[in-house]
This record gives C-alpha cells, sequence and structure tokens, in this order.
C-alpha cells in the first residue's frame, strides 16, 4: 500500500477496488495486482477523499477540488470562487 492512511474504498463495475489515500493519490486492486496513481501534487493534490462511477467516467474528490477521468483524459473542477469549498467529501 502507499500510504496507510485510507479516506476511502470504492468497487467498481469491473469489480475492481479503488481505494482513495491522503497523500499518497489512489491505488487500483485488478486481477489480484495493485496499480497506483499520483496526480500533480500542485495543481490536483493527492488527497483522495471520494471515489464513484459514473457513465463510464471515474469521479475522484480531493482537498482541491473533483477529477474527472475517462479513457486517459482528465478534466478538473476547482470551485473559483471563494464562498465554496475546494474539498470533496462525498457524492451522491
Amino acid at each position: 500500500m502507499i500510504s496507510n492512511d485510507v479516506k476511502n474504498v470504492f468497487q467498481d463495475k469491473e469489480g475492481s477496488i479503488w481505494i482513495g489515500t491522503y497523500g499518497s493519490g489512489i491505488a487500483r486492486l485488478a486481477n489480484e495486482a495493485f496499480i497506483f496513481y499520483e496526480f500533480d501534487e500542485s495543481k490536483y493534490g493527492n488527497n483522495i477523499t471520494s471515489i464513484d462511477q459514473f457513465q463510464g467516467s471515474y469521479w475522484l474528490g480531493t482537498d482541491m477540488g473533483v477529477i474527472k477521468t475517462s479513457d486517459g483524459i482528465v478534466e478538473e473542477f476547482f470551485p473559483s470562487s471563494r464562498l465554496f469549498s475546494r474539498n470533496a467529501r462525498n457524492f451522491f
């Protein structure tokens, strides 16, 4: 495990287990092997607080905002107003 500070565990529709950590990005357990993903710390942060899957895309909540990834394309959703918190803790 890349970090002992686990913030979220999620099983996707394909059966893979995703583990979001505080400070070390995200790990995916598929076919009995771990794959580790880290993000640009200054841009996205590596504190993955929530994970969800919707219409083929993965949505990751971080301390910096929300990341949507699909087919290797990463989109970011960061609040530009000081009225909103950047911390994305849950998806519904």
